[in-house]
């Protein structure tokens, strides 16, 4: 739960104008960001006994970044 409060809250900040949808990438639960139709980023979720163990975010910019 404080992780999607923590998701929420960057979304109001700094993603306003942004769209958000939760997909299923690679079998995992994921989000999508997209501007203007174009997805440019993504997060992607590892769960573990049915908690967050790690979340990897895509950026169009930098590829792959993990955060543990």
């Amino acid at each position: 739960m404080k992780a999607s409060r923590f998701l929420l809250a960057i979304r109001r900040k700094w993603l306003s104008e942004a769209t958000s949808r939760l997909v299923e990438i690679n079998g995992q639960p994921s989000i999508i960001y997209s501007l203007n139709g174009c997805i440019f980023s993504a997060l992607m979720f590892d769960i573990v006994d049915g908690r967050i163990d790690s979340i990897s975010i895509y950026n169009a910019q930098f590829r792959k970044i993990n955060a543990n």
